[in-house]
């Protein structure tokens, strides 16, 4: 323990001294903290709050289980088990893309991004674990 000391004692010294001029600054700028962040990081904007107002509750929505699982060498269609519905509940399966790859024949995890966009243009994304065991 002396020799540690002895070796990097001085460091040790520096950085709890580093560490008392960080806080005492922090505990004397604390009120002025405000000032110098900008506005626009603590409210929504004009236009983003009337996008926000005017979209809630019509967004679609994609459902599914978090992960599909599947037995190795079983033939899968992800069709069967994700589906799409519009903030109306009308069926938007059609509609839905999928992205990513999986492979049955080998075990493993595959992601799939899942994308549903109703009529009025607004999309939900939701991503999905196909396992294979």
């Amino acid at each position: 323990m002396e020799l540690f000391i002895g070796e990097h004692g001085e460091a040790i010294i520096y950085g709890i001294i580093g560490a008392m001029v960080v806080t005492l600054i922090c505990v004397v700028c604390a009120d002025k903290w405000k000032g110098v962040t900008p506005s626009y990081r603590s409210s929504a904007s004009h236009t983003n709050r009337e996008f926000m107002d005017a979209t809630v509750g019509k967004y679609p929505v994609i459902e599914t289980d978090e992960a599909l699982y599947v037995d190795k060498g079983d033939s899968f269609d992800y069709r069967d088990y994700i589906k799409a519905k519009d903030c109306d509940g009308k069926d938007i399966s059609s509609s839905l893309k999928v992205y990513g790859k999986y492979n049955v024949s080998e075990s493993g995890i595959y992601r799939l991004k899942c994308v549903a966009t109703a009529d009025n243009n607004l999309s939900a994304v939701r991503y999905v674990n196909v396992v294979v065991e």
